[in-house]
């Protein structure tokens, strides 16, 4: 399957497919490559319109994936370090990318860091984000996006898209993913921020600001803002909330006193978590 001279060979390559005989597909499975990310690979880096891959090539490209499907070939492989849906998703091929959404390939591959949220956020395709969190089905776009601290715990490795939306100040990207309840802070990203670069917690204002021009001081807690506070500082808070020792609208009115991380420094051993607990969760300074 040479898809490297030029996307006009999709049809034939689609064809070959068609014509194919057990044996045949056999070896092609044989082989371990993935055909259908190394087609959506090439054929966006191909393009040289403005616009992006034409209507017409990426609708021969679903074809292509629809025939590998019947074939009972793997269609969200992995070539280079990306799955199929991610390359998709990064290079904005829309239309390929509902083909595998509704074919049933994950947002995340188990064997991979990275998501095609985190793809989509990374190189600006809304419209990719958008049909992700359109088609968004019990909640998996949100799962994906609370493995991304998993991910870091156990590798080491930083992903983050809330971070890709805050450091581009992805205002569009935020909003989309707030609608579908899709964006928060973890603990380990408050960590990165507040103890890691300097412009992070500037960065991080600009962004909350631009979101939320008309609320004051966006680095103290307020309602809005809930969701842009770390794990540990929500978890408190909602405690907190529905504890009987002030009433609500009280609690609300001592919660904007807090910044980020606040929590997560003192240890509330009466919320049920051990001083060494609360050690091992502190994210913002001692």
């Amino acid at each position: 399957m040479d898809f490297t001279q030029h996307a006009r060979r999709l049809p034939r390559c689609t064809q070959r497919l068609i014509d194919a005989s057990c044996e045949d597909i056999d070896a092609l499975r044989s082989m371990g490559i993935s055909f259908v990310a190394l087609a959506i690979t090439t054929v966006a880096a191909r393009s040289t319109s403005r616009l992006g891959v034409p209507s017409t090539t990426e609708n021969e490209l679903i074809v292509y994936i629809q025939t590998a499907a019947l074939k009972d070939l793997a269609v969200n492989e992995v070539y280079n370090g990306y799955s199929s849906v991610e390359l998709a998703a990064y290079h904005g091929l829309t239309n390929v990318l509902t083909a595998l959404l509704t074919m049933g390939c994950p947002l995340k591959k188990s064997s991979l860091q990275a998501n095609a949220i985190f793809a989509s956020v990374r190189n600006g395709k809304h419209d990719s984000l958008e049909i992700i969190l359109n088609t968004n089905k019990e909640g998996s776009a949100r799962r994906v996006i609370r493995q991304e601290a998993d991910v870091i715990k156990s590798t080491g490795k930083f992903l983050s898209t809330f971070m890709e939306t805050m450091t581009k100040c992805d205002v569009k990207s935020a909003l989309l993913l707030l609608d579908h309840d899709c964006l928060e802070m973890s603990d380990k990203e408050s960590k990165y921020i507040f103890n890691g670069n300097k412009k992070f917690p500037n960065m991080l204002n600009n962004f909350l600001t631009e979101i939320y021009p008309k609320l004051s001081n966006v680095m103290l807690w307020q309602p809005e803002l809930h969701w842009s506070f770390p794990t540990t500082d929500r978890d408190t808070i909602c405690k907190l909330y529905n504890e009987p020792v002030l009433p609500k609208p009280l609690w609300l009115e001592v919660f904007t006193y807090f910044p980020r991380g606040w929590f997560a420094c003192r240890g509330y051993d009466s919320f049920g978590r051990s001083g060494g607990d609360i050690v091992l969760r502190n994210i913002i300074g001692d």
